[in-house]
């Protein structure tokens, strides 16, 4: 199993990750254990992945033209294939499901709604005090 594990971290590679290195290259990565990680920006990009399987990083500006729309600058690079289509599927269903079963669902709060006594928010005079 670890093998394994240690073997799915070439997909890493794929998004350039700045400060992921090979010493990250082990199981606790998975949930987190990296010696520095990514930023929110390359992870952002890393999930837009799962949109079609292709990877990009993003760009704010695309292309620099000149007054005549002349182009004078555009990126070169090329969307990458990182997942089959397959596995972008079952990504997908997996992140869909944590919105609607998972930690991602809106919170539900359970409320006794008592007409003698409605729930009231605590503060300091709850407990005989003020500031």
């Amino acid at each position: 199993m670890k093998k394994r594990a240690l073997k799915s971290f070439k997909y890493l590679d794929s998004f350039n990750f700045k400060k992921v290195s090979i010493k990250d290259h082990h199981i606790s990565s998975s949930i987190g254990g990296f010696e520095f990680g990514m930023s929110p920006l390359e992870l952002t990009n890393a999930y837009t992945s799962f949109n079609d399987g292709s990877y990009q990083p993003a760009r704010a500006i695309i292309k620099v033209t000149d007054q005549k729309g002349n182009v004078l600058y555009s990126w070169k690079d090329k969307p990458k294939k990182i997942w089959n289509r397959d596995t972008v599927s079952k990504m997908r269903q997996l992140l869909h499901e944590v919105t609607v079963n998972g930690t991602a669902r809106k919170p539900t709060f359970l409320r006794i709604i008592s007409v003698e006594k409605p729930v009231r928010p605590m503060t300091l005079k709850t407990f005989g005090l003020s500031d």
